[in-house]
C-alpha cells in the first residue's frame, strides 16, 4: 500500500516515504572530503579492504588519534601532517555505522578476555553489546 503522495508542479507524483532519508541535506563538501579518504585508502589497501571488517577498538583508536591531531592543529594554528584529520574521524564513524548495519562488527579488545565465550554453548548466547553496555 502506498503512503501519501507528493504532487509536483508538472503533475508527477512521488511517495512521501522518500522524506525519511534526506540525502539532499548532506554537505557535498563533507562528502568530498570523506571520499578523498576512501580514495587514499583504496590506493594503499585496495578498494574494499575496509569492508572485511576492522576491529572496533582499532577503528576508535584511529578516530581518536585523528581527533587529537585535529584539535592540536586548531590550538596551535599549525598543520600536522598531510591528513585531513576530521575527514578521517568521519570515515571511522561511517565504517562503524556500516559494520553495525551490514557487519562484521568485531569488538576486538573492547570485550575483556574473561567475558569472551569459552565454549560452543556460551558462544551461542554471546552478546558483546550487553557486556559493553550498548
Amino acid at each position: 500500500m502506498m503512503g501519501d503522495l507528493r504532487v509536483f508542479k508538472s503533475g508527477a507524483t512521488r511517495s512521501e516515504d522518500a522524506e525519511e532519508e534526506r540525502f539532499d541535506l548532506i554537505s557535498p563538501f563533507a562528502m568530498q572530503r570523506i571520499a578523498r579518504v576512501y580514495a587514499e585508502g583504496a590506493k594503499t589497501h585496495g578498494s574494499a579492504n575496509w569492508e572485511r571488517g576492522v576491529p572496533l577498538d582499532a577503528t576508535l583508536n584511529h578516530m581518536e588519534r585523528h581527533l587529537q591531531m585535529w584539535k592540536a592543529e586548531k590550538k596551535s594554528g599549525k598543520k600536522i601532517g598531510e591528513d585531513d584529520h576530521m575527514a578521517k574521524v568521519a570515515w571511522g564513524a561511517f565504517a562503524i555505522m556500516h559494520y553495525e548495519t551490514a557487519g562484521p562488527l568485531d569488538y576486538g579488545t573492547l570485550v575483556p578476555q574473561d567475558k569472551l565465550p569459552s565454549n560452543d554453548a556460551e558462544q551461542e548466547n554471546y552478546d558483546p553489546k550487553g557486556i559493553l553496555g550498548f
